[in-house]
């Protein structure tokens, strides 16, 4: 038995400890199997400057035992959840005391004791479905850290996560707005009230040296649709697209007006568009033009043209427009950025595996701005297909077919266009060819 549990030892330090000299951070094949949060989790408990203190150690030989016994019983099934339950069960201890003993230790694995609902155990799902005690404050000192990581991962209830817009957007997840969903359609008067409600709740004026309190700006609701290639959870988004894609901008504009001399460089944490567009490339190129800095005030005019979304481009003009005007020369760029990205908060909502999508997206479509009825068939009719090159082409069609103003023709791009409709002949329509 001794030498069994030597060899998980052996084989747990070789997969997920850090060296301390040289790249930090697990090996590549583990990374390759985890989620951006377990990631995070390991790199973070690997560096931060505390953990060599002796409570720190005892939280984390807590951490490992707890990680080493789940992989002995199951393998690396489920192993990213498995890491985040461990952290929020060890590290919640750390948080929870000023100075931590091995009595302290010992109390409190008797009276939460994770290993013992291990053992018991039949899969995975047995010990990942346990919900945790949220701290309510947090008393340790130096661990800075340990506290975002914590807040990012431990969830309030089942699937609901209190982000800032910097962790929204940081890229450790991918969202996709699916074909379902209306096009991208805030104006001036709702990128104006976002902005306007950021700046009425940020500290100014004589409050400005007043630590500033989170501002709860609404919920994301989405399904978790599995992984991309790079091994990231991916997000489809049932609600809240309008204001994701608006973040997206504002990120965006201030990527290229921020800089390490101000103390808020966003580029350490926005370094790749998160957000895609299913089946509507010109909304994924317009939010990546707006990323790279492509469309500023000087060449806007040059991606107002069927490669790119008009309205996505027409909005990250008004940001270019709106933050100056709305925020006056008493407020400087940085504090507005800072407190959009760090106090700025949204709760992010997943819904269960098992959720009637089609349905949920009625449901959420009975509030707010809500969706045409032929919006509401369109949702329906795509439910009923399951093959994605079918939904691909009934979202073309549908696209091309929505402007009563234009001829359908023009709604397709000029080489699919020829290749229905002839190039001479609007007349000849080949449907075979569609699905090419």
């Amino acid at each position: 038995m001794i030498g069994h549990y030597q060899n998980e030892i052996d084989l747990y330090r070789a997969t997920f400890a850090t060296q301390e000299t040289g790249s930090a951070g697990p090996s590549a094949y583990t990374l390759s199997q985890l989620d951006g949060y377990a990631r995070r989790i390991l790199e973070t408990i690997n560096s931060y400057g505390a953990r060599h203190r002796t409570g720190d150690r005892y939280v984390r030989s807590l951490f490992d035992c707890l990680m080493i016994f789940f992989i002995d019983k199951f393998g690396m099934t489920e192993v990213s959840r498995a890491i985040e339950k461990a952290f929020i069960w060890a590290y919640g201890l750390r948080l929870k005391m000023q100075v931590l003993q091995l009595a302290s230790m010992d109390n409190y694995v008797l009276d939460n004791n994770m290993f013992l609902l291990i053992k018991e155990a039949t899969q995975p799902a047995d010990f990942l479905a346990v919900e945790l005690t949220v701290l309510q404050s947090t008393a340790g000192e130096k661990v800075d850290d340990i506290k975002n990581c914590f807040r990012r991962c431990v969830t309030v209830s089942d699937g609901i996560s209190q982000l800032s817009v910097s962790e929204l957007l940081d890229g450790q997840v991918d969202y996709l707005v699916p074909m379902y969903q209306r096009n991208y359609a805030w104006d001036e008067a709702e990128i104006s009230q976002l902005i306007q409600d950021v700046l009425d709740e940020m500290p100014q004026g004589k409050y400005a040296s007043s630590a500033p309190t989170p501002y709860y700006i609404g919920t994301l609701v989405v399904f978790r649709r599995g992984t991309t290639s790079g091994e990231r959870p991916l997000y489809e988004v049932i609600d809240g697209q309008q204001r994701l894609t608006t973040l997206c901008l504002l990120a965006s504009y201030f990527k290229r007006r921020s800089s390490s001399e101000e103390g808020l460089n966003v580029n350490t944490w926005f370094k790749r568009q998160c957000v895609r567009f299913e089946s509507r490339p010109h909304s994924s190129n317009a939010l990546l033009a707006a990323f790279e800095g492509k469309v500023e005030d000087i060449n806007t005019e040059a991606f107002h043209n069927a490669e790119y979304n008009a309205d996505i481009i027409h909005g990250y003009e008004l940001v270019q427009k709106l933050v100056p005007k709305l925020k006056g020369e008493s407020i400087a760029e940085q504090d507005l950025a800072r407190y959009l990205f760090n106090q700025v908060q949204i709760m992010r909502v997943e819904v269960p595996e098992d959720t009637d999508l089609n349905h949920y997206f009625e449901v959420m479509n009975n509030r707010g701005e809500q969706l045409e009825k032929h919006e509401v068939l369109k949702s329906r009719l795509m439910n009923v297909l399951d093959d994605p090159e079918e939904r691909s082409v009934l979202h073309q069609v549908w696209e091309a077919c929505a402007n009563m103003e234009r001829y359908i023709q023009m709604g397709f791009s000029p080489r699919l266009r020829n290749r229905l409709f002839g190039k001479k002949d609007w007349g000849t329509f080949t449907p075979k060819i569609l699905m090419m």
